[in-house]
């Protein structure tokens, strides 16, 4: 029961409570021996096209597939989440940000790439993504917002793309 309180049950990777029990573990971790770690924040873009076109089984097979590919890249120590409808929430320990930003662009060309199947139709996904990396003077609250600050700067210049925090900071504070 404590293990399916902690994990989506469509694409069984972590969901937000599972992911922040870890998170929060990390950051302490982190903190303690100043060590970094960094957050990939991403979606599916025009998703809501995909379920107006093929359905919300549709848009599930999509959510699984994809979560599939994009875990499989991932090193054995970074976790993944399933953080809300079609948005994801990746954690990579002994990651800064500008390493982040190398994995996000290569899981977005990755899901570029990839054909996605249903019902023998073939579905082009991309993602965007926005990358911080743990910032423990302001907490784990402001670092996932700071992720999610970015995703959706990414989201207003175009999708399919990576934004890092550190290129808002001007702009948000």
């Amino acid at each position: 029961l404590e293990q399916e309180s902690k994990t989506d049950p469509l694409t069984h990777l972590y969901n937000r409570r599972g992911m922040l029990e870890l998170l929060t573990r990390e950051m302490t971790r982190s903190k303690r021996y100043n060590r970094p770690c960094s957050l990939i924040m991403c979606d599916i873009d025009y998703f809501k096209t995909i379920n107006d076109k093929y359905g919300h089984d549709g848009g599930d097979q999509c959510l699984i597939a994809l979560s599939q590919l994009l875990h499989q890249q991932l090193r054995t120590q970074d976790a993944m989440s399933r953080w809300g409808g079609e948005e994801f929430l990746i954690m990579l320990p002994e990651t800064n940000q500008q390493q982040a930003m190398v994995v996000a662009d290569k899981l977005r060309q990755s899901v570029a790439q990839t054909p996605f199947h249903y019902r023998n139709q073939r579905i082009a996904l991309s993602i965007t993504a926005g990358v911080a990396e743990f910032d423990t003077r302001s907490g784990l609250e402001a670092s996932i917002e700071r992720a999610d600050r970015a995703l959706y700067q990414g989201k207003q210049n175009g999708r399919n793309r990576c934004i890092a925090a550190m290129q808002l900071v001007s702009e948000w504070e």
